[in-house]
């Protein structure tokens, strides 16, 4: 996993930390990180030699950071990218229930999710495909204008409900995607809305982009793989203090809600590092207090 993310994103670091960190709510795969670390830099090398080495989102090397008075907005950001994340799991929770009440052959459930899909993308074809796209076109001023501001308002809403149906009828699909597209165009909304305030950005791309990580940071449980990915990313690290901001505001307010319903809270509630778990703390637990003294 973290090699597929590394070499597709152009970011071996922040790969090979989510792999480390998508597996657990509250902990991360120590294990794992030399070895994902080996692996997504491989596979990155091997992907960058085919097509290139340029971060996946051109021409954002020169967004940067230099105004403190734009934290609090990216606080509110991070507020924002919370009830985002909460609003896609439940989603994509609502349709796996609807869908397991639906009885008859393998092959009707897949239909009326492909049939429903199909009318979100005869209505709003942007709601449909990778939509990595329509972010490239969103981080600039004069690109993001050209969006009608009721598809600004939709698309977030139309990509979770066409993954949530996807997924929840059994058909074939992912949900990466979808919730970084979601975040991402949620944060050319939110430009398009304040940015006339005092402070606030003055272009849409780095609210774009940090919208996008930090949806998927907090409700995946990744916050530090989205951050890292940041920097790989657009190609500096400049967005990494208010991208901070907003992933961690984010991961906070999701609490234990997260996307992956077999992910556990910690290593401890694996059951492949059970083993590790459970004899040393039995071995420093006396018999003595494990007995309860009749009244």
């Amino acid at each position: 996993m973290g090699a597929g993310i590394g070499a597709i994103f152009r970011a071996p670091l922040g790969g090979a930390m989510m792999a480390a960190e998508a597996l657990y709510r509250h902990d991360f795969e120590a294990d794992a990180i030399l070895l994902s670390l080996i692996a997504s830099i491989v596979a990155f090398s091997l992907y960058g030699a085919w097509f290139s080495y340029e971060p996946i989102f051109g021409g954002a090397a020169g967004f940067s950071f230099i105004n403190a008075e734009e934290l609090p907005y990216y606080l509110l950001l991070g507020i924002a990218c919370g009830l985002l994340g909460i609003l896609y799991a439940r989603g994509l929770e609502g349709a796996q229930v609807f869908f397991q009440r639906i009885t008859g052959p393998r092959w009707v459930k897949p239909a009326i999710g492909g049939v429903m899909v199909g009318a979100i993308g005869m209505a709003a074809p942007e709601a449909i495909h990778v939509g990595y796209g329509w972010v490239q076109r969103s981080l600039t001023p004069e690109q993001v204008t050209d969006f009608s501001f009721w598809l600004l308002i939709s698309l977030p809403f139309l990509r979770i409900g066409a993954a949530a149906l996807t997924v929840g009828s059994g058909a074939a699909g992912g949900i990466f995607a979808p919730g970084m597209v979601a975040g991402g165009m949620t944060g050319a909304l939110f430009w398009r809305l304040f940015h006339d305030l005092p402070g606030f950005p003055a272009e849409p791309g780095p609210l774009v982009i940090i919208r996008m990580i930090a949806v998927f940071g907090s409700i995946a449980h990744a916050p530090l793989a989205m951050m890292l990915m940041v920097g790989e990313m657009t190609g500096n690290l400049s967005l990494l203090a208010p991208a901070m901001v907003a992933v961690a505001v984010a991961t906070l307010l999701v609490g234990d809600t997260t996307i992956y319903r077999s992910q556990v809270a910690t290593r401890a509630d694996s059951t492949a590092h059970r083993h590790r778990f459970a004899v040393p703390l039995l071995d420093a637990l006396p018999a003595q207090r494990a007995v309860i003294p009749s009244p």
